[in-house]
């Protein structure tokens, strides 16, 4: 087993546990921002339909009311959220909003079971004014991002934020790949470098010192000495190298 094998096999581990150690870190940083931008986007698109509700209830209901023309459903915030938000479904479809009522008898606001769900907690921790969850179903992997409705402080409802998540971990997992890819790359090149440096600084001195003390120990007393630069310790040794082969010629002429 050669020294510059010695020598690839620690660097290449050594790189390679730090390009694991790095790709880790990432992954995690990644999940991070990843759960953070989901959860404001989220956000931005609940604060949107509360602006859509208050927009109908403060302008749209008492034009509405003049006409006198009966109970309208368009006079309701949360039908006029619901609707705006299922036109934007079609041309963004990994946003729903819906709002949501315990025992509701119009199927617009009937639970399904993981909507429920989010009620029965809102119940079981009634000063709890936000909730977010990653969920999934037969779509696939989901946050929920909710608030209740209450009716002299009990839960009644609640309207949630659905952002698929589907989408965005196609997004991850190609951006995981690349930086992997990146990573891999700088191995193989640091591992480049890193042979070059070797054989330049270290083998190649090293063999032409093989090299000479070899034809020395075969009797070849006239051997050019090796070239030396810098003062490092590999030049220190060739220095001392010089030394012994002058020392030998010496005594060499001496007994002859």
């Amino acid at each position: 087993m050669g020294l510059r094998f010695k020598f690839n096999l620690v660097f290449f581990g050594i790189l390679l546990i730090m390009a694991v150690l790095v790709f880790v870190a990432f992954r995690s940083h990644r999940a991070l921002l990843n759960t953070l931008e989901t959860e404001h986007k989220a956000a931005l698109v609940f604060q949107a339909a509360e602006s859509i509700r208050h927009y109908n209830q403060a302008e749209l209901v008492p034009l509405l009311s003049q006409l006198d023309g009966g109970f309208l459903p368009q006079s309701v915030g949360s039908y006029a959220a619901t609707q705006v938000f299922k036109n934007l479904h079609e041309h963004f479809p990994y946003y729903q909003y819906h709002v949501v009522i315990q025992d509701a008898a119009a199927p617009l606001y009937q639970p399904n079971v993981w909507q429920s769900q989010l009620i029965d907690h809102f119940t079981l921790n009634p000063e709890l004014p936000l909730y977010t969850q990653q969920l999934a179903d037969a779509r696939g992997p989901f946050l929920a991002y909710a608030k209740p409705i209450k009716d002299q402080q009990q839960v009644t409802g609640a309207k949630i934020v659905r952002v698929d998540l589907g989408a965005q971990e196609a997004a991850t997992h190609n951006s995981l790949r690349q930086f992997a890819v990146i990573l891999l790359s700088l191995v193989v090149a640091a591992m480049v470098l890193l042979n070059v440096v070797l054989h330049l600084w270290l083998i190649k001195p090293l063999q032409r010192m093989a090299k000479a003390a070899e034809q020395i120990s075969h009797g070849q007393a006239e051997v050019d000495e090796i070239e030396v630069h810098g003062s490092d310790e590999i030049s220190q040794f060739g220095h001392a190298f010089n030394r012994l082969q002058r020392s030998l010629k010496a005594a060499m002429s001496l007994l002859s």
